[in-house]
């Protein structure tokens, strides 16, 4: 099972009893500071007139209407954001809520593949309480793809853009910076917790590897 296809993200969480978390109106609040969240969405739209942003497990759009909303607040009305879900419920939802913002587009997508999403186009991506605990319980049942995820983000994000995961009001921000080898990410804040732990092994690892270098 290498996750590439939907149906095998949905076999996993069935098999192994995972359930995704719900989202809310306020996670963005709840998690970050005021100063955080201007830094992220500073780093979102700068050097560029149109962002495209990429939401993973957007659920029913709780937190894709938050993402807007700090666009706006930032005098941003020209965007892209594409918000992704494994359930078709949920997409269902979301699509119908923003069906009259062209801006925002809801899609029925894996959010390990990033296949479709060309390298250096994105310009910041979320996941609020959703690929963190999913990787930590990828992780729990033999399954190593923090790597691999970080690898990708990193792929399809341009330089200077976040990274931004959360899980129980646990932060991990990071930003691209490609005069990091290997895994080019600067680590911007985070708040210690288990699922947090494996990310922060490897760029300690990334760093160890480019002193002997």
């Amino acid at each position: 099972m290498d996750f590439r296809e939907i149906e095998d993200v949905r076999k996993f969480c069935r098999e192994t009893g995972f359930v995704f978390s719900t989202q809310h109106d306020r996670v963005l609040e709840t998690a970050l500071t005021p100063e955080v969240i201007d830094d992220i969405f500073k780093w979102v739209t700068q050097y560029t007139k149109r962002p495209l942003l990429y939401e993973i497990g957007c659920s029913r759009g709780y937190t894709t209407a938050q993402i807007a909303q700090r666009l706006r607040e930032k005098g941003v009305k020209d965007y892209r954001l594409i918000a992704c879900d494994i359930d078709p419920r949920s997409v269902s939802w979301a699509s119908e809520k923003f069906s009259a913002d062209e801006r925002i587009t809801v899609e029925l997508r894996n959010g390990l593949d990033y296949s479709e999403i060309e390298s250096n186009s994105v310009d910041g991506i979320f996941s609020f309480n959703v690929m963190l605990p999913f990787l930590e319980h990828c992780l729990i049942n033999g399954r190593r793809l923090h790597r691999v995820f970080l690898k990708e983000s990193s792929r399809v994000l341009k330089e200077g853009k976040p990274l931004v995961l959360t899980w129980l009001w646990k932060p991990l921000i990071l930003v691209k910076d490609k005069r990091m080898s290997g895994i080019p990410f600067q680590l911007k804040l985070y708040r210690h917790h288990e699922s947090i732990e494996p990310f922060l092994q490897i760029l300690k690892e990334e760093k160890n590897e480019r002193k002997r270098n």
